[in-house]
């Protein structure tokens, strides 16, 4: 297909609507990663899979979609920098990375159970909290 579009043409897009579709219409076929895809489109083609294999009452109730999301690029507003030992190892280049994570909720189940975590653990110890904190 590439060779009959019209790259040229100053009216046009240059191309670039047809380099996407084609995109998408290849990582919907092919099962390829979802990196070059916007989000939201990402996300619904994700929880169709999921439900191919796991459609239930209990699924439809109770379960909802995160989407993580990691950055090579330095993001400030983002909470979780992997560093060190956790850094991650990069597909591209097969090296380990400095990178940000972005962990987000993308489907809401309809009904939201929120585990509190109750007790902290020192070595063999365990101690229960007092005042509960929500694990970013």
């Amino acid at each position: 297909f590439k060779r009959h579009i019209n790259r040229d043409n100053h009216l046009g897009a240059k191309g670039e609507l047809a380099d996407k579709f084609a995109t998408l219409i290849r990582v919907m076929w092919n099962d390829d990663d979802h990196d070059n895809l916007p989000l939201n489109i990402a996300s619904e083609l994700a929880w169709e899979k999921h439900l191919m294999r796991n459609s239930s009452i209990v699924v439809s109730l109770f379960q909802g979609q995160f989407c993580n999301r990691l950055f090579v690029e330095k993001h400030p507003h983002l909470l979780t920098i992997l560093d060190g030992n956790d850094t991650w190892n990069c597909p591209r280049c097969n090296c380990p990375r400095r990178t940000t994570k972005q962990l987000s909720i993308s489907r809401l189940p309809d009904i939201l159970l929120i585990h509190l975590k109750r007790f902290s653990f020192y070595g063999p110890f365990k101690d229960k909290r007092y005042i509960f904190e929500l694990d970013a």
